[in-house]
């Protein structure tokens, strides 16, 4: 575990929505300082005697190191979203009383890729930074197949291109059986490197594949063909909440993802 700076300023909010707190944060995490967050976090999570670690987005790299290093279980969720949708706020009460198996319908891949493939993997989540910071050492420790959400594209291609390439370089790719993309909030400018998209779904299209390509090239040595799904993003009535550090499987010609149970494996 690295060195922190004791310095680190933090505000902790939560959110009582349905049966559960939902802990929230309005300010920017440097990396540095996620291991000072968690034990906040944690130490929030004792205060309120809840048996569940629920965190928004805004805590995600937060969220993903109290999975690992104090092995509780945490589910990521959108406070706006289920503030918004009713049908995604009872979709985090199912996730949270372990009763969801199979998150359908996913939004349908873009130019009509489809794949046989019976895929799976450890849910990783996290921002850019908090892969090349910490994601990198999980993963690698782990050695077995992730599944890996990223939360924060951006508007632009430079920091999207970067995340690609982490995910997909040799030391980390090995270990990435695939990528779910959640599909509201990828948004690059217009064009993947040099090549220009016409619409929104070309821009989904060449970013599926240049996943692809580079998973596959880090796989080339082994036998896993590495696949890509979508889930429906916040801000959508079919926004569905994770367990982060779960195992679950994608089932390419249903189109669906299958959430193990709670201590269940492949």
């Amino acid at each position: 575990m690295r060195n922190h700076n004791k310095q680190a300023t933090i505000r902790l909010h939560r959110k009582r929505i349905g049966d559960h707190w939902i802990f929230l944060t309005d300010q920017t995490i440097s990396p540095e300082h996620i291991g000072l967050w968690a034990e906040a976090l944690y130490n929030e999570l004792h205060m309120v005697k809840e048996g569940l670690l629920l965190v928004d987005t805004s805590l995600v790299d937060v969220g993903m190191y109290v999975q690992y290093h104090y092995h509780r279980e945490v589910i990521l969720t959108d406070v706006a979203t289920l503030e918004t949708y009713p049908t995604a706020q009872w979709q985090l009460q199912q996730v949270c009383f372990d009763r969801v198996r199979a998150l359908e319908p996913l939004p349908a891949p873009p130019h009509g890729y489809i794949s046989a493939l019976h895929e799976g993997g450890r849910l990783v989540v996290g921002t850019l930074d908090g892969l090349e910071y910490q994601w990198r050492e999980f993963i690698e420790s782990e050695r077995q197949a992730v599944m890996i959400l990223p939360i924060d594209f951006y508007g632009d291609w430079a920091h999207t291109n970067r995340w690609v390439e982490t995910v997909t370089s040799g030391s980390m790719g090995k270990w990435v059986s695939g990528v779910i993309l959640p599909y509201a909030t990828v948004c690059v400018d217009g064009s993947i490197g040099e090549e220009e998209a016409g619409d929104e779904e070309d821009l989904w299209a060449l970013l599926t594949e240049k996943l692809l390509f580079g998973l596959e090239k880090a796989h080339r040595h082994d036998d896993t063909e590495p696949i890509i799904c979508y889930v429906t993003g916040a801000g959508s009535d079919n926004y569905f909440s994770l367990p982060i550090g779960r195992c679950i499987t994608f089932r390419g010609i249903a189109n669906t993802l299958l959430i193990m149970p709670k201590n269940g494996a492949f």
